[in-house]
């Protein structure tokens, strides 16, 4: 990508003048700070009382102004559509609250101001209700939220009682308030050590002693934050002369500019200059580019910080030291040139896993971690910090591993920009390695970072950001940036520089005026935040870093199988002959190839880890099976979590293989005794779900109990009967099959998530499986079935119908009863669909998929035609492999003997094979029809409970099966018994 001088001289002045006006507005006494303002905070300082010569004012009636001003029409304040929850509802609650005090004591509100005051208050608590009533708690994860809200509302209940807000999120905040303020002892305040409460004071009310805490004050604020400086003055018996000039200091000073408005934290100097230096030279400007007086001022700022703070510094001088600030500085002054040790931010935030941002911080910050990475790998010395080192990139991807959907950061609401940090301080990890400076990580921690980093590469580039916000662009194109460095992605760069020439071309659209905009307010405080000032320097880093030459970083050989990559190819080519992807484009299924053969290995570790595949052909279909996952997963951008997708590929191989298993080995091991394979499984299920059982009503002899787990048996309308065990004897090969088999029974139920999940997913999960192993079964009976039919016809192949008689089936049952039942249960589809529920049960801590009745039935009913519509699918493409191994096809069945017209006549013309599979795709088609209704009508349900999410990755799980289904059409991937020998085991 070529750039001109001329651009290059300008983007340099641009990066001076930045550096310029953020050491510019930096008061000697107060700091500074460019963070947008906050209707939060300038509610609490519109409320601020001051009595002057016995007369009661409100001491910032502008700030009551603003508020006024700023309103909407539906009674809120602060919802952009964009914005988190939390902000409309703090920001709505908070006005209120000034609201209904401005109305019971006027004192000196001008008096037109009140017009119309009672309608305003009545359209803010219908606003709050309903903000309160949609509000997702548990996914809130601003700064202080447990705490501020309930106060709000209690407040807010004793300006009038009728104010009593009930909302379906209530008892969800009630327990993280309870368990905040269990470790939280308000007395601790009084004392000399400073706490992260002290920003968020006006949380508390009259539970603390205002007066006790004067001490704490920094240039006047209480941990530089309007909103708590507003409180301790609101409660404080004595006033406080230091804090009032910082407030007005604050409202003329800050980017309210007098008008009342105030930001959520003030100052913020060390946050932005050490942000802003450190996202530049990380770009690719160096010191000496953007050199400047006020440059070395703000180095040597930093530098005398660091020095004070013994270390360690916060976001501002004066204010309790974080890990975030600490990293970002000392990769600032590194990249200086300047001599800084880590070894106080180790001391002071280093825990067992990882390092916390704070001391009492509720959970740990995945950004903050990726800064310590980075901060310690610009160490000249890294061996001394080997075991930090590899306890972050641990953390880092065990967090990146369970992160579900987009990853996500207590400090900023875009994905892209955790995504940013990950990616900058992976490639500095590989590049350590590559240069020796850093020992090899073990090979399971470099799988892990090596699919951490393509996901946040491959997500950035096939998903756009915002195009309105400047932030959001930048961050994207920096993480292209970098990943255009990596050798692993030369199939695609063609495309990822494509996109970083687009995004630029888009920056450079956008003018510097819509710096402000709402959408750059991307940063977390109590609420949502933007900084011009960062805004600004990302945009100049992206345009920077997309005209810099790149280096490129390889991976470490043997570390991701290259012949399965060369023979990509054929993949995508099969994918791309399918509906599903025949309309994607290439390069995102290629992407798509890149990230499967990263699992590659992990999975070959546990390929024969439940199944010997002794005497089989190739299992041409284990390379297929990432693939498969990878791609429907980023088709979509559904971005189930990694641990989900790795398990399913487990699954989905392990499916095979049983299937593999039971036609090649157990069946013929069994044969002429299927009832003794069924007491088998049965038994198996015994020991390993704790010798406990429930018959299931309308059960065969031959399979009269289901298994259930410990908690249902207690619950199952007694049902449950203690099973005998078996009197048969096995021989060697039985006993091989009762061996493998528990084997299998053993890595399902006790797998882990299948454990934690709620007991009616496990319960599920166990009933699917059971009908799974006894499908296998009957499949065998109807297979002896087929053989002996067509042994007793004298024509050696299937022509027509009159292998088996039409009147007479070859199955069990009928076909439609066949293939929503034994057959369905064969495909794997129901347990698998049943086992993906305990991995999202798990992850959702051990809730129930489905909570409803509908959502239950519904749920049942879209597999059901998914596994029918498989099926079919399936039996259209093995057609042929079904004949050479005497499988029970669909086709086998005398419903496909009657002739095109239907008429029943039994024999013609029309019973050709081509007319059969006619019948049989169309009919795969009405049961794609009935799946579309089941999952429409159930997306509806999980909407409406709240269960979007999950139901986006049954979605994906349905594209998956739904792929298997294609494929087969297109070419039959499963793996033939060599020679027709059924020995093994």
């Amino acid at each position: 990508m070529a750039y001109n001088m001329v651009q290059d001289d300008e983007l340099r002045a641009n990066a001076i003048a930045l550096v310029q006006r953020a050491w510019m507005s930096c008061d000697e006494s107060y700091g500074a700070g460019c963070m947008s303002c906050a209707i939060y905070d300038t509610a609490w300082i519109s409320m601020i009382v001051k009595e002057v010569s016995g007369e009661k004012l409100w001491l910032f009636p502008q700030s009551f102004d603003y508020l006024l001003c700023t309103q909407s029409d539906d009674g809120s304040w602060g919802v952009a559509t964009a914005a988190p929850q939390i902000d409309g509802i703090l920001n709505t609650a908070a006005s209120l609250l000034s609201l209904q005090r401005h109305r019971l004591e006027p004192f000196n509100t001008t008096t037109h101001l009140l017009i119309g005051v009672d309608e305003r208050i009545r359209k803010a608590k219908l606003s709050l209700a309903s903000q309160l009533n949609n509000w997702d708690v548990a996914a809130t994860t601003h700064v202080g939220f447990e705490m501020i809200v309930p106060q709000l509302l209690e407040l807010l209940r004793m300006e009038d009682p009728g104010m009593v807000f009930d909302f379906a999120g209530q008892k969800t905040l009630r327990q993280i308030h309870d368990a905040k303020m269990s470790r939280f002892v308000p007395d601790s305040l009084y004392g000399r050590k400073p706490s992260t409460a002290l920003h968020s004071l006006e949380a508390f009310g009259k539970k603390l002693d205002f007066d006790k805490i004067a001490h704490h004050k920094t240039g006047g604020s209480m941990m530089g934050s309007p909103s708590s400086t507003a409180a301790y003055l609101i409660y404080a018996t004595n006033w406080d002369h230091e804090a009032e000039s910082y407030l007005h200091h604050v409202v003329q000073a800050s980017m309210g500019k007098g008008s009342g408005a105030v930001p959520s934290a003030f100052p913020s100097m060390f946050f932005e200059y050490t942000w802003i230096l450190s996202t530049m030279l990380r770009a690719g400007f160096s010191a000496a580019e953007i050199r400047c007086p006020e440059l070395d001022a703000m180095t040597r700022l930093l530098e005398q910080a660091f020095e004070q703070g013994q270390g360690i510094i916060g976001f501002a001088p004066g204010l309790p030291a974080d890990v975030d600030d600490t990293a970002k500085c000392i990769i600032c002054l590194r990249k200086l040139e300047k001599e800084v040790s880590p070894a106080a931010m180790i001391d002071g935030f280093e825990t067992k896993t990882h390092f916390r941002t704070y001391a009492s911080e509720r959970n740990s910050s995945f950004t903050a971690n990726c800064n310590v990475l980075s901060a310690l790998l610009v160490q000249p010395n890294l061996s001394h910090y080997s075991a930090q080192i590899l306890k972050l990139v641990e953390f880092l991807c065990n967090y990146w591993w369970e992160s579900d959907e987009y990853i996500k950061d207590k400090w900023n609401l875009s994905h892209l920009y955790p995504s940013l940090l990950l990616v900058q301080s992976f490639v500095d990890l590989l590049v350590q390695i590559k240069q020796g400076d850093l020992k090899l990580l073990s090979q399971d921690v470099q799988y892990r970072v090596h699919i951490a980093l393509v996901q946040a590469c491959l997500r950035a580039l096939m998903h756009d950001s915002d195009s309105r916000s400047i932030e959001k662009i930048a961050y994207r194109v920096l993480i292209l940036c970098e990943a255009r460095r990596l050798s692993f992605f030369d199939p695609i760069r063609f495309r990822i520089d494509q996109c970083i020439e687009d995004q630029v071309n888009l920056l450079y659209t956008i003018p510097d005026s819509e710096l402000e905009l709402d959408a750059n307010r991307v940063w977390i405080e109590k609420v949502s935040f933007g900084s011009h000032l960062l805004t600004q320097s990302y945009k100049l880093a992206a345009i920077k870093a997309a005209s810099c030459p790149t280096s490129t970083v390889a991976f470490e050989p043997g570390l991701y199988p290259a012949p399965y990559l060369e023979s990509g190819t054929k993949y995508i080519k099969l994918l791309r002959q399918t509906p599903l992807f025949a309309s994607t484009s290439e390069w995102k299924i290629k992407a798509s190839m890149l990230e499967a053969s990263l699992f590659q290995p992990l999975l070959q570790r546990r390929r024969l880890g439940v199944f010997p595949r002794k005497n089989m052909a190739p299992d041409k279909y284990f390379d297929l099976i990432p693939l498969t996952w990878t791609s429907c997963n980023n088709r979509i951008g559904a971005f189930a979590s990694t641990r989900f997708i790795y398990e399913m590929m487990v699954i989905s191989f392990l499916d095979f293989q049983a299937d593999e298993f039971m036609e090649s080995v157990a069946g013929p091991s069994f044969e002429g005794d299927t009832y003794a394979l069924r007491q088998l499984i049965d038994d198996i299920f015994v020991v390993v779900c704790n010798e406990k059982q429930a018959v299931m009503p309308g059960a065969t002899k031959e399979s009269s109990a289901t298994p259930v787990d410990n908690e249902a048996c207690e619950s199952s309308n007694g049902l449950i009967h203690n099973a005998a065990s078996s009197d048969l004897e096995y021989n060697d090969k039985q006993g091989q099959v009762r061996e493998i088999l528990t084997r299998f029974v053993s890595h399902i139920v006790r797998h882990p998530s299948v454990q934690s999940a709620s007991s009616w997913d496990r319960n599920s999960m166990l009933r699917e499986l059971w009908a799974y192993l006894h499908a296998h079964v009957s499949q065998t009976e109807d297979n002896i079935r087929l053989a002996r039919a067509r042994s007793s016809n004298r024509k050696p192949k299937r022509e027509a119908a009159d292998l088996v008689p039409p009147t007479q089936s070859v199955g069990s049952d009928s076909y439609f009863r066949w293939v929503r039942t034994t057959s369905g249960d064969h495909t794997a589809c129901p347990y698998s669909f049943a086992f993906a529920g305990c991995l999202l049960s798990s992850q959702l801590g051990g809730v129930e998929n489905f909570p409803t009745t509908r959502a239950k039935y519904l749920a049942a009913a879209g597999c059901q035609h998914l596994a029918t519509m498989c099926r079919m699918y399936n039996d259209y493409g093995s057609i042929a492999r079904d004949e050479a191994e005497c499988n029970l096809n669909s086709v086998d069945f005398p419903e496909f003997a009657m002739n095109s017209e239907g008429n029943g006549s039994g024999f013609g013309d029309g019973f050709a094979l081509v007319a059969k599979k006619k019948s049989l795709y169309e009919l795969a088609q009405y049961e794609r029809s009935w799946l579309g209704d089941a999952m429409g009508h159930l997306g509806d349900e999980m909407r409406d409970i709240g269960r979007r999410r999950q139901m986006e990755v049954w979605t994906m799980f349905c594209d998956v099966t739904d792929l298997y289904g294609q494929i087969y059409v297109v070419k039959d991937i499963a793996s033939r018994m060599r020679d027709g020998s059924v020995t093994g085991g």
